[in-house]
């Protein structure tokens, strides 16, 4: 029988929250945090319900400006950019780009801070890491580049179960939606040694656990190995590492995603990053 690790990406919000099966509860989250209003993901693109569309406003030295643009160079149309405080989630203007993917704001010329860049309103197939890029006064032109996903269906927890896992077809970028309360199950096959990397495009302020637990898909439970990325917003990273001798074993890398506070939508990476 094959065997499977199990790699869990754990989203969660709120306070004491417990992991059951492993029985480890010393390290899991007790604290959680509230944010201003913020972007929420609604994939293969970033969206908003904050923040206005400014007219009439001319382009100047202090602008801050945003070219959005396929992996080739092109421009994208179509799209829209937001900006959104690095410190405290608030989202400003959401501006249309221009036949040459281009949109700029003169709103943030007075206000003090980093922003992040959202990108809205992509073509079908697309993504864009909303933490990728980070503006301020002395770094206000930017190139936003989106990534394409290795597959555009959208991984369910109705498509993707504990006894029934979602296959990735290979390394890259997917997108995953998840009902609350409920899991998401995918494993990748990995046959090289290396260090590899999950990262999750999340726009919430949550408690984020990933960690592992067992090897045998039919005794998958709650990892009794992580780490917490408890109350700060932005992009959760959890690196493992591949041996030769467990590349050659042919196993299953499977990841468990849980979202216990409401239904989302998401964005994750799984990359290798070194050999």
């Amino acid at each position: 029988m094959k065997k499977y690790k199990l790699f869990a990406a754990l989203s969660v919000i709120g306070a004491g929250f417990a992991l059951a099966s492993c029985g480890n509860t010393a390290e899991s989250s007790t604290s959680g945090a509230t944010s201003t209003p913020k972007p929420t993901d609604t994939l293969p693109s970033t969206t908003t319900t904050t923040g206005t569309t400014p007219s009439g406003q001319v382009k100047n030295d202090k602008s801050y400006v945003v070219n959005v643009k396929y992996p080739n160079g092109e421009p994208v149309k179509g799209a829209k950019v937001q900006w959104c405080s690095v410190e405290n989630g608030t989202c400003y203007s959401m501006i249309p780009v221009d036949d040459n993917g281009q949109a700029f704001t003169n709103e943030l010329e007075t206000i003090e801070g980093d922003f992040n860049v959202h990108v809205n309103s992509l073509p079908a197939g697309y993504t864009f890491n909303p933490y990728e890029i980070v503006q301020n006064k002395d770094n206000h032109v930017s190139d936003a580049v989106i990534t394409k996903l290795a597959d555009a269906t959208v991984i369910t927890d109705a498509t993707a179960t504990s006894t029934s896992p979602k296959q990735l077809s290979q390394l890259g970028y997917y997108t995953a939606k998840i009902t609350k309360g409920k899991d998401v199950y995918f494993y990748l096959d990995i046959n090289e040694a290396g260090t590899y990397e999950i990262e999750s495009y999340a726009n919430e302020t949550s408690d984020l656990l990933i960690g592992y637990c067992g090897n045998d898909i039919e005794k998958i439970g709650d990892p009794n190995k992580y780490d917490n990325n408890s109350g700060n917003k932005g992009n959760f990273k959890y690196s493992f590492t591949v041996s030769e001798e467990e590349a050659s074993q042919n196993k299953h890398y499977v990841f468990l995603v849980r979202e216990s506070a409401s239904t989302t939508s998401f964005a994750f990476s799984v990359l290798k990053k070194s050999n």
